[in-house]
């Protein structure tokens, strides 16, 4: 039955490719598939471990400059649950996008045929090493984590419950939602100030 459950897991994908470009590699050292475990990464906290292999995930990748990424399918409740667990993450500022882009995914069968499959969310963590060109994004930090939604398929902006700690940027599309969730966080930040 192992066996079983095995290839049932490897056959559906050989490899995928983004339908569109994102902040990924151009290519990867390595491409998991169905829940093949991510290796571990020694900078990476245990809690980012787990969401990495979240049942969730149906793909990832990591790239040539310490560049990883995840591709996850569920509905808003269950990325709610998620983003609750990535903000129980220390140390880092998480930053969670609604990309104008297309969450398509492209998985080649082992007979040669193409089946897409739509991510409902991407988890991109990178790691500060000293010859990337984008340190600065980093704001001197050791790990940039950022979690792409996507609006169209399952998940339900009206229903997203980001947490206050996330950095939020939407495209135009969406900016209504980071509108109000910079409000949300701006009334945090008076009551508290309030509280002193």
């Amino acid at each position: 039955m192992g066996n079983t459950t095995w290839g049932s897991r490897y056959r559906t994908a050989l490899f995928f490719s983004l339908a569109t470009a994102i902040a990924a590699p151009s290519f990867a050292l390595l491409e998991l598939f169905g829940s093949q475990p991510m290796p571990a990464v020694s900078s990476w906290p245990e809690d980012l471990r787990d969401l990495m292999n979240d049942k969730g995930r149906f793909a990832g990748s990591i790239g040539p400059i310490a560049d990883s990424h995840a591709y996850y399918a569920g509905d808003t409740n269950v990325l709610n649950a998620f983003l609750d667990k990535l903000g129980g993450l220390k140390g880092t500022t998480i930053h969670a996008t609604i990309p104008k882009r297309d969450f398509a995914i492209k998985m080649k069968e082992f007979d040669g045929t193409d089946r897409i499959v739509v991510a409902d969310w991407i988890l991109h963590v990178a790691e500060r090493i000293a010859d990337r060109p984008d340190l600065e994004r980093f704001e001197g930090q050791a790990l940039y984590v950022d979690v792409a939604i996507n609006p169209a398929n399952k998940v339900r902006l009206s229903d997203l419950d980001v947490p206050l700690a996330f950095d939020v940027t939407a495209c135009e599309a969406y900016k209504e939602f980071e509108r109000k969730h910079r409000e949300r966080q701006e009334q945090e930040s008076d009551k508290t100030s309030e509280d002193r």
